[in-house]
Order: C-alpha cells, then structure tokens, then sequence
C-alpha cells in the first residue's frame, strides 16, 4: 500500500512540475514549448541598438503584429542594424525566435499604419 501511495505521489509531483514548466514565460521554456504559437511581430528599426557586454546590440522597439496590436519586443542582433529597415521578428509571446528583414510591401497591410 505503501509502495503505492508512494508511486501515485511521485506521478502527480511530475505531472505538476512539468505543468508549471509548459505555462511559464522563461525564455528556454517559451522556446520549446510546443503548445505556444508563433507570432510574426513587424518592426522599424529607428535607432542604433546598445551594445551589451557580449559585443552583440540589444533593441527594445514597439512592433506590431499580424493584426494590427502593439507590442514591444526585445532582441538581439550581431550588428548594428540599418536605421529605416523594416523587420519580420517570429516570436512567441514576450521570445523572439529570429529576425528578418522585409520589405515594405512584405508586411501584411493591417500591421502598416502602425509603422
């Protein structure tokens, strides 16, 4: 009986430790979680990125996504990126995954006015 209560008890705490980590906004979770959609989020990059400790230039910009919502979104880039381009971020809720850069036309037309 014992062995028992012991197993169930050890199931449950796995299945409440592995919830908690599906629902978490960390960003290697957020990463690898499958149930997390992938959200295009269009951004103008209108100045120069600050440079971490890393080498690598750090951007916090308002972008906008498919349907029109504003967000802000924090990336990285190995350089710093063209003033006046326009980026494609694939992001899932506060992670973006990677960049791009599109062209105007490429941007969906309810995400334009915002930009």
């Amino acid at each position: 009986m014992k062995r028992k209560l012991a197993m169930v008890f050890s199931v449950g705490a796995i299945l409440v430790i592995t919830s908690w980590f599906l629902l978490k906004d960390n960003v290697v979770v957020l990463k690898i979680n499958p149930f997390v959609a992938v959200t295009d989020v269009y951004v103008e990059i209108d100045e120069d990125g600050t440079k971490n400790e890393f080498g690598d230039y750090v951007y916090e910009i308002q972008g906008v996504d498919e349907q029109g919502q504003e967000r802000t979104v924090e990336f990285t880039a190995s350089k710093n990126l063209r003033k006046g381009a326009f980026l494609r971020l694939k992001t899932k809720k506060t992670f973006v995954d990677s960049w791009e850069e599109v062209q105007l036309e490429d941007i969906p037309v309810a995400a334009r006015p915002a930009l």
